[in-house]
């Protein structure tokens, strides 16, 4: 009885078994170069996930090493090219212990709307209580965005007093909304 060959199958999974060791040095070295300090979990599982790589669609990545380079150098890329992405997906993590109240204090959404809705009430009712020319004034100037010289032309007076006008009925308004 003749013995049996191994399968390629077998001959590449353990060509994977003797990457092993350099596929861990190569996921240190690429973790280090990129600043980041793995714990030993992130490192095993970034070797289990790189072996299941090399593994997949059968051996499809192992059999594309074309000997142009060391098995070395071509390891060292494809671990690098996966450490890289890796690192990439992770999102930054912080402690809530590292957090001051002030940065996590977020109003609500609701809250913002009714702050928003209240102060649209009260700017209406400070405006109601503007004389007919104020309110025009009002409405000239930052409504419709029209310039000193034009509210002038517009209103029938000089430049000067509009300027006067404007910061008078600005102060006003203030004075309104404190209240």
């Amino acid at each position: 009885m003749a013995a049996a060959t191994p399968s390629p199958a077998a001959n590449l999974g353990q060509v994977i078994e003797d990457l092993l060791p350099e596929i861990l040095v190569a996921v240190r070295a690429s973790l280090y170069r990129c600043s980041h300090r793995g714990d030993r979990d992130e490192i095993d599982d970034l070797c289990q996930e790189i072996t299941i790589l090399l593994m997949d669609d059968d051996f499809r990545r192992l059999r594309s090493f074309d000997h142009a380079s060391s098995h070395k150098t071509w390891l060292t890329a494809v671990v690098r090219n996966h450490v890289i992405n890796h690192l990439q997906r992770q999102k930054t993590m912080i402690s809530l212990s590292d957090l001051t109240p002030a940065t996590i204090r977020c109003p609500a959404l609701q809250d913002r709307h009714l702050f928003a809705k209240e102060l649209r009430d009260n700017v209406q009712e400070a405006l109601t209580r503007l004389t007919p020319r104020e309110a025009r004034l009002f409405e000239l100037c930052y409504l419709l965005g029209l310039s000193t010289v034009e509210i002038a032309e517009g209103m029938g007076i000089k430049p000067q007093s509009v300027r006067r006008r404007k910061h008078a009925v600005t102060k006003k308004l203030r004075q309104l909304l404190q209240h």
